[in-house]
Order: structure tokens, then C-alpha cells, then sequence
């Protein structure tokens, strides 16, 4: 039975069910084929390039798999997949993926939580399929494509911020009056710097002596800092030195 095929191996005649059989190794060539011992054994709820030959086959499929970096390994799921909610209910046997992510979850986002073909459960609130630090769901949520690339330098509201600038300031990237800005600066006791925040966010206030040289510093005691349910944030530089200083917000998840 050795060097028959690559793949999956039944000698028992049981199902193989919610697998993804893809482009398996034989004696170091690619190969989409399976070895079964057991003439007893089939397959239903799985993903192979070609179902021909193949014992049972119930609900099965032959597209692609869509992995998220097959070359290196990675094999979560990438947004969009034809294995993603198209596995049969396994609950009675497994409750969380191959690192422990509950399934079956929503991942098409069509409201009904299903498992998933493969060992991981694609996670719409954590999968990065284009791997630009931004959530699929966000770009799901403005109806923009989470693999490719060039979503992520891209401006489909025109107001001079890409999609991760507004992933990251928290703003809407198809609203053009939508964007980070400061509000007010005010000399009080300090520099005093206001502007309109969220609470899913936190923001620095930073400050450089030459706006020439690119170095900029962080303020004591106002970075990463929480933003307000008012929906307001005032952050302040109380130093007075003699040197003049200029000064910045910047933008970011809550560490």
C-alpha cells in the first residue's frame, strides 16, 4: 500500500468528514489523490480538487480552498472561502478548532453559526486575510475587500486618509467628513490639545523641538490614553521651557 498515493489513509470504515484534502505530497511531487485501505470508508462535507473515485462524497466540494499562506504553512481560512460554514454539525465531538477557537462560528456572515471544512475555524472578528493589522469585519462592515492588498492604501472616500489610517483613528472610510483632526489648541497652565475621540480608541500626545529632523517624544503621563464616553478628549503638555514645541496625536488600539 506505500507510494500509492498522498492524502488521507482509511483503513477503517468510517467517514472522513469536514477535511480538506488539497495538494498533498507523494514522494515529493504534488498529488490531490487519497489512499483508501478500507473499501467500507468514505468522505462527506470535504474539500478535494476532484471527487472522481472518491468513496461517498456527500456534500463535498472542489474549489480551492483559499489558504491564508499555503506556501509557509499557514492554512487558516482566507475571508470568503468555499470551506468556511460549509462543514457538517460536529459539536457532539468537537467543540473549539486545532487552537482552541469555539466552532462552529458565523463566518459568512449570514447570521447562522456553521463549521467550518478544515482544522481552523475561520474568526471573522480576528482573521486578517490581507495581513494589514486590519480585522476582516471591517472591511466587511464598509463592503471592502479583505484580500487584497491594495485595500489597505486605498481611499475610497477621498479625504486623504487610506483605509488603515481609518481602521486605526476609528473613522469611517467611506464618509469624507469623517476623520481624525484636532479640534482646539490652547495655551492654559500648558499646551492643551482637543478633539473628538472614541472609546474603542487610545491616544498619545507627543511633541518634537524640529518639525526638520522627524524625532518626535512622547508626553508624560498622556500616551495611550483612553478615550472618553463624551466623546471629547483633552490631552496637555504643562512643560514651559524656553524651547518652542510642537505638538501631535497619534491614534491606536488600547494597548
Amino acid at each position: 500500500a506505500t507510494n500509492r498515493a498522498g492524502g488521507v489513509y482509511c483503513d477503517e470504515a468510517g467517514v472522513t468528514r469536514n477535511s480538506i484534502i488539497w495538494r498533498n505530497l507523494l514522494n515529493g511531487v504534488w498529488t490531490n489523490e487519497w489512499y483508501v485501505y478500507n473499501t467500507g470508508a468514505s468522505f462527506a462535507y470535504c474539500c478535494a480538487a476532484s471527487t472522481n473515485g472518491m468513496p461517498g462524497g456527500w456534500r463535498c466540494i472542489t474549489n480551492a480552498p483559499g489558504f491564508l499562506q499555503e506556501a509557509a504553512t499557514n492554512y487558516h481560512l482566507l475571508y470568503g472561502s468555499a470551506c468556511i460554514d460549509k462543514g457538517t454539525n460536529l459539536a457532539a465531538l468537537f467543540s473549539a478548532d486545532l487552537e482552541g477557537t469555539i466552532r462552529p462560528l458565523d463566518g459568512n456572515w449570514d447570521g447562522t453559526n456553521l463549521f467550518d471544512m478544515g482544522c481552523f475555524e475561520y474568526n471573522p472578528n480576528t482573521a486578517d486575510s490581507n495581513q494589514d493589522g486590519v480585522p476582516d469585519w471591517w472591511y466587511h462592515k464598509h463592503r471592502l475587500n479583505p484580500t487584497n492588498s491594495a485595500t489597505t492604501a486605498a481611499d475610497p472616500d477621498g479625504d486623504g486618509l487610506d483605509n488603515r489610517q481609518e481602521w486605526f483613528a476609528d473613522t469611517l472610510p467611506t464618509n469624507p467628513a469623517s476623520f481624525f483632526r484636532l479640534g482646539d489648541i490652547s495655551w492654559s497652565n500648558g499646551c492643551r490639545v482637543s478633539f473628538a475621540c472614541t472609546n474603542s480608541r487610545a491616544y498619545s500626545l507627543e511633541y518634537a523641538t524640529n518639525e526638520l529632523n522627524g524625532s518626535w517624544s512622547p508626553v508624560s503621563s498622556q500616551t495611550s490614553v483612553r478615550g472618553a464616553l463624551s466623546g471629547t478628549l483633552t490631552l496637555m503638555d504643562t512643560n514651559r521651557a524656553s524651547v518652542l514645541r510642537l505638538h501631535r496625536v497619534k491614534a491606536g488600539l488600547p494597548p
